[in-house]
């Protein structure tokens, strides 16, 4: 099993100290080796946290998200933008896209047209030792990790702004979906599963901060089985 922590939708706010030493522990107790930032951080809280779990030598595979147009996740030491890219880690295979649907035309805000996501899905790069490679259309993944909702679970209310691209629909309900898809963006926490075309369970989870108070932590802890992964050893 590999534990994995997810953070989303923070915005405005501030990450507390209390809440750095409620992070430390979880990284102890809950034997934490994978850290996922799905958009909408504020650069300072993303900032601050790339130096907690640089301490443990965590690093942070990070989405941007709509509201995250104003910096660069290059410019994040310990941070590694996932957008449009593919990596290797922990004995899986993680890929990421960022922002959202399109639904303004204010250049600070991240969204695209459907079409730009399915030539995004179609124009991946892998992250290696030796540099990033040029690998086409994104394969078959253990985890994806977007801002927006891949898919919206029945019954769900949404709108154009938080709802999601046809192109992750399908490729959520294709052949080459991935084992668990984490997003932020819908600012509610649950969980739920889609059955591929191919009779296979996707896991999908939205992610979004817990109330505050001491012992909350505002991420949220997800296990990754190992009879979930697509090469199982």
């Amino acid at each position: 099993m590999l534990n994995i922590l997810a953070f989303s939708d923070i915005h405005g706010t501030e990450i507390s100290r209390r809440e750095h030493e409620e992070l430390k522990r979880t990284i102890d107790k809950d034997n934490i080796r994978l850290v996922l930032s799905l958009g909408d951080m504020p650069k300072r809280t993303l900032e601050s946290l790339a130096r907690l779990f640089s301490e443990k030598n965590i690093p942070i595979f990070a989405v941007r998200g709509n509201h995250d147009g104003e910096y660069s996740l290059k410019d994040i030491p310990n941070v590694v933008n996932m957008h449009q890219r593919l990596v290797d880690c922990w004995g899986i295979t993680l890929a990421g896209l960022e922002g959202c649907l399109k639904y303004t035309k204010n250049p600070r805000i991240i969204c695209y047209s459907d079409e730009d996501y399915t030539s995004m899905i179609g124009n991946f790069r892998k992250i290696t030792e030796e540099g990033e490679i040029p690998i086409g259309a994104l394969p078959k993944v253990d985890v994806l990790i977007t801002h927006c909702a891949p898919i919206i679970p029945a019954g769900q209310a949404s709108n154009i702004a938080h709802d999601a691209p046809p192109a992750l629909r399908n490729l959520i309900m294709s052949g080459n979906s991935p084992r668990l898809a984490v997003h932020g963006h819908r600012h509610k926490n649950y969980e739920t599963s889609e059955i591929n075309r191919d009779g296979k369970a996707v896991r999908i989870i939205s992610v979004y901060p817990q109330p505050r108070g001491y012992g909350v932590s505002p991420g949220r802890v997800i296990s990754f089985m190992e009879d979930e992964r697509i090469n199982k050893p």
